[in-house]
């Protein structure tokens, strides 16, 4: 990478705990993606990750590690946590004039990186990607609000800007860290706008609803998804369904839970676990699915929620999410977690409808995901030029 552009463009270290060719973390490694991708004109873009993929117990294969590699428009550093890489890791902190976070309460990727540029007095960059929401909160609450009173303690926040995604995540973030925190919105940008020529190939490809249902998840098997909701509610349908779950298997303990109430499940409820599925095949899951079934505890996006809608799969979702007007424009639903009688209501509902009525439902979805796309696009380039821009001047 020439040193003088380097320079004058504006350098921004990323630290993510997960990244490409990894995709078992979703969101946020999609997230880094696109940005970089929009924004790689304004910006020289550097990101630290993992040498491996969530729960993986061996590096990713053919990828030089604790040594920085050029990509067509960034750096990556593959690091092991073990000494003499974490001191080179952060030693290179010195190095950029931002220093841009993907967690608050990783220790590696999100806690001992703000340390280190506070202590180099860097400009701070935090997006905590939805790790604020009541619902993350209140998975291991003790151990984290122990520690968000610790960092308040220090009165770090003049050093330190916060990224929200949406204005309920930064609603999120000023309810934790409190009013003087600054917080800016720089929303996420996620896969492409839609044509005539592919709603027609979706609608080719769609199985008949009145078969049967066909629901999908898609997302790691972990509490704050909330899989185990989902499956309790079709313990009391009458109606064929088929519910695919994909995602990795995070926690263990969690998954046994979800495979007891399955083995609970009527006979016209058939579940399949069909395990990880890559970026690349999304697109063709969700065009296999009728609605796309997420009732989640919390997400500050959700790219699932937006691959769905991109390829004409309507969604059925909780409230904990960022997506506004979706009733209104017909392309899926929010219900409050609070009222699993709506819920029900609705899967009769849908399971009801006629290949015609589910079929403007699909084009709903992307005409909606349509008019996001191109609303995004125009905004997100500006926004995070805005956000690293304020933190590049000295």
């Amino acid at each position: 990478m020439d040193l003088e552009l380097f320079m004058s463009k504006g350098s921004v270290l990323i630290f993510v705990e997960y990244y490409l060719p990894g995709f078992k973390a979703g969101g946020p490694i999609r997230s880094i993606q696109n940005l970089i991708r929009v924004s790689a004109d304004q910006f020289c873009y550097s990101v630290i990750t993992r040498d491996r993929d969530i729960k993986d117990t061996v590096p990713y294969k053919g990828i030089s590690l604790n040594t920085w590699l050029e990509r067509s428009n960034y750096k990556v550093f593959y690091f092991q946590p073990e000494i003499n890489s974490l001191i080179k890791v952060y030693n290179s902190i010195r190095n950029y004039d931002v220093i841009y976070l993907n967690s608050f309460f990783s220790p590696f990727f999100g806690i001992l990186p703000c340390i280190v540029s506070l202590i180099f007095r860097k400009k701070i960059v935090i997006a905590p990607r939805g790790e604020f929401s009541a619902g993350a909160l209140a998975i291991k609450s003790n151990k984290k609000l122990l520690f968000i009173k610790l960092f308040k303690a220090f009165q770090t926040q003049k050093r330190i800007r916060w990224q929200a995604t949406s204005s309920g995540e930064k609603a999120d973030i000023r309810r934790i860290m409190g009013k003087e925190a600054m917080v800016s919105i720089a929303p996420n940008l996620s896969g492409e706008g839609i044509d005539q020529k592919k709603f027609n190939s979706i609608k080719k490809n769609k199985p008949p609803l009145p078969d049967k249902l066909l629901l999908v998840f898609v997302g790691r098997v972990s509490e704050i998804k909330n899989l185990d909701f989902a499956l309790n509610l079709l313990k009391q349908v009458a109606f064929p369904v088929e519910f695919s779950i994909y995602g990795p298997l995070e926690d263990q303990d969690y998954f046994l839970k979800c495979e007891n109430i399955i083995k609970k499940l009527p006979p016209n409820v058939r579940v399949k676990f069909k395990g990880e599925v890559t970026f690349h095949e999304t697109k063709a899951l969700f065009q296999k699915h009728h609605f796309l079934f997420f009732p989640t505890k919390g997400e500050n996006y959700s790219h699932v929620i937006a691959e769905s809608l991109q390829n004409g799969c309507p969604v059925i979702l909780s409230d904990q999410h960022s997506w506004k007007e979706l009733e209104a424009s017909n392309a899926g639903w929010s219900i409050p977690l609070e009222s699993p009688e709506k819920f029900l209501f609705l899967l009769n509902q849908v399971s009801r409808l006629s290949s015609l009525e589910y079929d403007r439902l699909s084009q709903n979805a992307l005409l909606y995901w349509d008019n996001i796309y191109k609303r995004d696009l125009a905004s997100s380039k500006e926004s995070y030029q805005n956000l690293f821009s304020e933190n590049v001047k000295k």
